[in-house]
């Protein structure tokens, strides 16, 4: 999660509204912030009825005394006014406060909290018990103070804590068995459990909290416990009361000393049962030079292959044959996180042909001790291997280093179109997971601005925007695509736009509903195909968003 204060404001969900805008307020010179945060109080007014989502990232630090109480007060008038709130995100550490938290708590549809855990000199802990129906709490890095209160605020939460993502704690010592034992009588809605970083954490514990769960977990993180943590007692506990009947989301790491030709049948036994939709395996961190073993993989996959839509292998080396064998027998494959050799790129395409639709897909060199730098890979071969992929893919990265796929819509000298792969930065505010040290939630891909309308509008009322780039799924056949701008007069219908959305660089992205039909047989029409639009007008500036955004609320409410 970047550094930051994200908020999340929307309407009542009982409301037909389905507008989001998202803004990205930068802090970038002490002498532009009070008019930034200014503008950060208009967005949060509760009369800004075309919002359903706002999301703020980034709090300013190292202010003299005077500018961090002026932007303080205004933040703390902004929270006042967001009296549809119902998720927020604060965690960059030493910016949340008492008096933050106190405007939190008087929000009546707050249910989300995610907060850096570290309040020494920063916050009262105690003030955290007064928080009455959350169903989400997210601690990152907590301090002891916090870790005390646990308890008490579990016992004030217990019926409705836990309904996606209860507890998430890293790297403190101080969270132990002991402690998760005390919080498992109040966690009998608990659905989700993630641990990062707690070496004082063993099977134990886990187990007390996964056992009070009622409904099942439906997703758990083991990262970095305790050496002690007995993988043979825990899947055999999980198997007689089938505690992971519902999981389906699975992290876990290896370490140095582990005996892996003993842990893996454990493993495999544990997440017979369960659902699996997301699997994410990696080392310790610092270590290296471990393989995840190929039977490994193939009993993954002989599971649960038909459901499985993520696959992540972080510092561990995957064989080709593992990744061949998940790209094609993973049907529903979306995500794909590996590490192979740079050298063997060519042969990995030819591998992921197979993932018909994958969407994200990152490759990691594997480190050694002696690796002296990251490795580079060229943009060209990078959309060599994106060729390689479906149509549906999205996102591609290598190392540090993450691109957007676009296509573009082509005119060929016979006068047919079609499309062309390419890359472009990537512009999404949200930092891909790859680089994230913790587990946290997926928000809107689709930040800083982000207009959402869900209201089918004829494309006639976009036709002067000029749409250079297409990305179609590949359910859709390019051929037969025909942009708006020339869909015949005698067509059956006009083709619908149900989503359309707004990034930081104006770029306007929609999807448009189209029946497919017959140039020799203008009436012959069957089943709607789905298309994607990309638009990047010209001449946007920043003063025009907010008209802009007027206007288009405007045109959807008329229609």
């Amino acid at each position: 999660m970047p550094n930051g204060v994200a908020s999340s404001l929307r309407h009542d969900v009982d409301k037909p509204s389905g507008h989001q805008i998202v803004l990205n307020v930068g802090w970038i010179s002490r002498h532009r912030m009070s008019r930034r945060t200014a503008r950060l109080v208009v967005l949060l007014y509760p009369s800004l009825d075309l919002t359903d989502l706002a999301v703020i990232r980034d709090f300013p630090r190292g202010l003299l005394l005077g500018e961090r109480n002026d932007i303080l007060e205004i933040c703390l008038r902004g929270i006042r006014n967001c009296v549809n709130l119902m998720s927020c995100t604060w965690t960059r550490d030493g910016s949340l406060s008492t008096e933050i938290l106190e405007s939190l708590q008087h929000l009546p549809r707050l249910v989300e909290l995610e907060i850096n855990g570290h309040s020494p000199n920063q916050y009262q802990a105690v003030i955290l018990t007064n928080f009455k129906a959350l169903r989400k709490v997210s601690l990152i890095m907590p301090s002891s103070q916090v870790l005390e209160i646990l308890p008490e605020q579990a016992s004030h939460l217990h019926r409705n804590l836990g309904s996606y993502k209860p507890v998430l704690v890293q790297g403190e010592t101080k969270v132990t068995d002991s402690l998760l034992a005390d919080l498992a009588p109040n966690l009998s809605n608990l659905r989700q459990l993630y641990l990062v970083g707690c070496p004082k954490v063993t099977h134990d514990g886990v187990l007390q909290t996964a056992s009070a769960s009622t409904l099942g977990l439906t997703g758990l993180g083991l990262e970095g416990l305790s050496p002690a943590f007995d993988m043979e007692f825990f899947s055999q506990h999980c198997v007689l009361t089938n505690a992971l009947r519902s999981l389906n989301s699975i992290t876990l790491t290896v370490y140095n000393k582990l005996d892996i030709e003993t842990w893996v049948p454990q493993v495999i036994e544990m997440l017979r049962s369960s659902p699996l939709q997301r699997f994410h395996i990696s080392t310790v961190g610092g270590e290296v030079g471990r393989q995840l073993s190929d039977d490994f993989c193939s009993q993954i996959v002989d599971s649960h292959g038909d459901r499985l839509q993520r696959f992540s292998v972080h510092r561990m080396r995957i064989s080709l044959d593992a990744i061949e064998e998940i790209c094609t027998r993973c049907v529903a494959l979306e995500e794909l996180f590996v590490v192979v050799e740079q050298e063997s790129l060519e042969t990995l395409g030819r591998c992921l042909a197979n993932a018909r639709k994958l969407r994200t897909l990152h490759v990691n060199r594997p480190l050694t001790q002696q690796s002296d730098e990251i490795p580079v890979v060229t943009p060209e071969k990078a959309l060599t291997v994106a060729e390689s992929c479906g149509s549906e893919l999205l996102q591609i990265g290598f190392n540090t280093r993450v691109w957007q796929v676009e296509r573009e819509v082509i005119e060929k000298n016979d006068g047919t179109m079609t499309t062309r792969l390419k890359l472009a930065s990537y512009e999404h505010s949200e930092i891909p997971e790859q680089f994230l040290v913790t587990p946290t939630k997926h928000g809107p891909q689709w930040a800083p601005l982000d207009v959402r309308l869900p209201i089918g509008i004829k494309p006639t009322v976009l036709r002067q925007m000029r749409l250079v780039t297409v990305a179609m799924p590949s359910s859709c056949n390019e051929s037969s695509l025909l942009p708006h701008w020339i869909w015949p007069k005698r067509a059956p219908a006009l083709p619908l736009i149900h989503e359309l959305r707004v990034d930081r660089n104006f770029t306007i992205q929609f999807h448009v509903i189209a029946p497919p039909f017959s140039w020799e047989n203008p009436t012959l029409y069957g089943t709607p195909r789905v298309f994607k639009y990309v638009a990047r007008p010209q001449g946007v500036g920043a003063s025009t968003i907010p008209r802009r955004i007027q206007t288009m609320a405007q045109v959807v409410h008329q229609i």
